[in-house]
């Protein structure tokens, strides 16, 4: 289902945010 779709990518995105967060951005 497209709903199921939507859920697994916002839940992979959080996950992308939270890796983010943990390592520090050098710039």
């Amino acid at each position: 289902n497209i709903r199921q779709q939507m859920a697994v990518s916002l839940e992979r995105m959080r996950q992308l945010e939270e890796q983010v967060k943990t390592i520090p951005i050098l710039e």
